[in-house]
């Protein structure tokens, strides 16, 4: 599970910078264990009811959050990206609040969760802070049925848009390189249709978009295989290394062919990054040389590659291929 605490990742500037995450319900945890007196009243008792329920919600929204901040590379971003799950919109009216309070809570509690790392107080309105056991299982098979329909209609649209017709006896197999995100595709015999899509998957970050689906849907992930995949693209991204190629020394860190500790080039890398808005660079920083830290240690050919494949086919959409996770 990601790091749940108070932090600053977008370096708002009307909001208080920490230099490492806050976990204030583990201080609360702590001072009513004290003798604080003023700990024990309920407003600070962190095993109310309403204290347990916000962070069950934070526990819950943790690794999503994470997953949407590195996606996302401003406040505004995160914005319109949860306006248009919730709203149907980017630019949605601060009226909802009004008209679909509920829908409203759920948004806020989201945005604080991804841009700050817990919900804080919380809007009391979002139904999930009252969810039993059996509520979130129906919410996440939901969710999870929702973003299958989704993607399944977007491939539908790139193969009708695009003049491509699969028998309804045939299985597209993809397989994704989870560095170069290059698609290898099988299954099929028309060697045309086959050379066709993957010059259209390998456009517009549609195999990034795939992959990062089939990812989330994975339930047998190793840690450090996402952590290396995480790192090659981050390195990738900011600097143009190939981390693959990079060597580490004694000290266990990584250095540039120029001799350069890598966290230094980094920082002055980001510095210069027009692609990086200001707000972000901290955060940027840290969630990169978090993966590339690991990876220094346990050693880049000691972590196996994660295995990103799925099927697709005209009666189910996409369907699980190669991997273990509910489509």
């Amino acid at each position: 599970m990601s790091e749940i605490g108070y932090y600053n990742y977008y370096n708002n500037p009307h909001r208080y910078s920490p230099d490492t995450v806050q976990d204030r319900y583990q201080q609360m945890v702590d001072a009513y264990n004290s003798d604080n007196l003023k700990a024990k009243s309920s407003e600070y008792d962190p095993y109310s009811k309403l204290n347990l329920s916000r962070r069950n919600l934070d526990e819950k929204l943790a690794d999503w959050a994470s997953t949407v901040r590195s996606q996302c590379k401003t406040e505004q971003e995160v914005h319109e990206y949860l306006s248009k799950k919730y709203f149907g919109t980017s630019d949605f009216a601060y009226t909802k609040k009004w008209d679909e309070p509920e829908k409203y809570a759920m948004f806020k509690n989201d945005y604080n969760a991804i841009c700050y790392g817990t919900i804080g107080c919380g809007n009391l309105d979002d139904p999930r802070l009252n969810y039993s056991p059996e509520d979130w299982e129906s919410y996440e098979k939901q969710s999870q049925i929702d973003k299958h329909k989704s993607i399944s209609l977007n491939m539908q649209n790139l193969l009708k848009n695009n003049n491509i017709t699969l028998n309804d006896d045939e299985t597209l197999l993809i397989s994704i390189n989870p560095y170069t995100h290059e698609v290898d595709l099988s299954g099929i015999e028309n060697n045309d249709i086959l050379a066709k899509l993957k010059g259209l998957l390998e456009q517009n970050n549609n195999s990034s978009n795939l992959l990062s689906y089939v990812k989330n849907q994975m339930t047998d992930l190793d840690s450090n295989s996402v952590a290396k995949m995480q790192a090659y693209r981050l390195v990738l991204d900011y600097t143009g290394l190939d981390l693959s190629k990079m060597e580490t020394r004694e000290d266990g860190k990584y250095y540039t062919s120029d001799g350069v500790e890598f966290s230094e080039y980094l920082k002055e890398k980001l510095k210069d990054c027009k692609d990086v808005p200001m707000e972000f660079r901290g955060a940027a920083f840290e969630y990169t040389m978090q993966n590339v830290n690991k990876v220094a240690q346990l050693g880049w050919n000691n972590i196996p590659d994660l295995n990103i494949s799925i099927g697709y086919n005209n009666i189910n959409g996409f369907i699980p291929y190669g991997t273990s996770f509910e489509a």
